[in-house]
């Protein structure tokens, strides 16, 4: 059960919200451009696995691959991050670089 409450919860974080939004901008230009998720894998050198979960904001993907994929699917690495309204920006916790 406790298992269960913090999976909610990672789930609801500001941080996932921004793997699910990623991934969502992900999947919308990969499928405009008519690319399956194993050939856009195989062009980032990943399993395709990471790419399914990527688009569904179940893991996120690293800035390499992001950037990768962006040249891939001919957009800027910004083009993954429109989208976001302000207060959904992800702001570090307290004491972090201190």
């Amino acid at each position: 059960m406790e298992n269960e409450k913090q999976k909610s919860t990672e789930l609801s974080s500001p941080l996932h919200r921004v793997d699910q939004i990623i991934g969502q901008r992900l999947k919308q230009q990969r499928e405009s451009k008519n690319i399956t998720q194993l050939d856009l894998a195989n062009a980032l050198c990943l399993p395709p696995h990471a790419i399914q979960l990527a688009e569904n904001g179940e893991a996120p993907i690293a800035a390499q691959s992001l950037y990768e994929a962006g040249e891939v699917l001919d957009v800027p690495i910004l083009y993954f991050f429109q989208g976001f309204e302000e207060t959904a920006a992800v702001r570090p916790s307290p004491g972090f670089g201190h």
